[in-house]
């Protein structure tokens, strides 16, 4: 990691920080690093990591953020002997920044949101507040990348996926724009913390719950997710390009009529 340049912070949750970074052949990534305890206890980012290696060997299309790495430096004698949960959680934000500190760090591509937020604009309560406006406007290309998601997570190797907990209330924060981005590849999901598998889980059941999801999402509550419904209805290709910047367009023109 002693050549991966950090620019800046991007945003900061709370369990973990996504940073702005220069890897060594000068493309522009995003590094994610815990901020508290419980992430690093719980492996939340390797999970992460886990899923996304998954996705890039299944097949097929991948909508999903494009994996680059990943580097763990075991923590020193400083993080060892802090005693409680608070003092873990202080050390470890105070070195989150530091690429070169203890640790996992997971690189990933850079994906562009798709709500553009001013420094003062929380994003999610913008995603509520636009949503609705911003749904109406999803292209027939967009539906069709969220139904190969609602696929592909239901079809990962290891075992069938949901965007959420099924025993929790609500469907997570998959339901926010801004969990949402474009990537080389299309439209993906950026954050999978919440992503909930089981080996008991059958296609069927995680395709329809995913499904009920990007209905809830995109404001379609006819949304069809299945295969034969996408082979039998097949969309125009169109450059990832014009596809974000018709999306901010409509993202700005909903800004302003809001």
């Amino acid at each position: 990691m002693k050549n991966v340049e950090f620019i800046r912070v991007l945003n900061a949750g709370e369990i973990k920080q996504a940073m702005e970074v220069k890897l060594p052949n000068g493309k522009i990534a995003v590094a994610k690093r815990c901020i508290r305890s419980m992430c690093v206890e719980r492996q939340y980012l390797l999970k992460e990591a886990t899923m996304l290696k998954g996705f890039k060997n299944n097949g097929g299309k991948n909508n999903a953020v494009s994996f680059y790495g990943e580097c763990n430096v075991p923590f020193d004698e400083r993080y060892k002997t802090k005693n409680s949960v608070e003092s873990k959680d202080e050390y470890i934000k105070s070195i989150a920044s530091d690429l070169m500190g203890g640790g996992y760090t997971l690189l990933v591509e850079k994906a562009t949101s798709f709500i553009v937020t001013n420094l003062n604009e929380s994003s999610r309560k913008i995603a509520i507040q636009l949503g609705r406006c911003i749904a109406k406007n999803f292209t027939a290309l967009d539906l069709e990348d969220f139904r190969t998601i609602a696929r592909m997570y239901a079809s990962t190797p290891v075992s069938p996926c949901k965007f959420f907990n099924p025993r929790r209330r609500g469907f997570g924060d998959s339901i926010c724009l801004d969990q949402w981005a474009f990537t080389t590849n299309g439209i993906a999901n950026i954050d999978v913390d919440q992503v909930w598998c089981w080996d008991g889980l059958s296609y069927e059941d995680a395709l329809e719950y995913n499904c009920r999801v990007v209905r809830s999402l995109t404001r379609r509550a006819e949304l069809n997710c299945s295969l034969a419904y996408s082979m039998e209805n097949p969309v125009q290709k169109v450059e990832i390009n014009q596809r974000i910047d018709f999306f901010h367009s409509i993202g700005d023109t909903c800004r302003n009529n809001k």
